[in-house]
């Protein structure tokens, strides 16, 4: 399940870029 956490760190990263620089 490593694909999924990383899909969603980087649209969180993407959606959210100021929590996550």
């Amino acid at each position: 399940m490593g694909l999924l956490k990383s899909l969603i760190l980087i649209s969180v990263r993407h959606n959210v870029p100021t929590m996550y620089p």
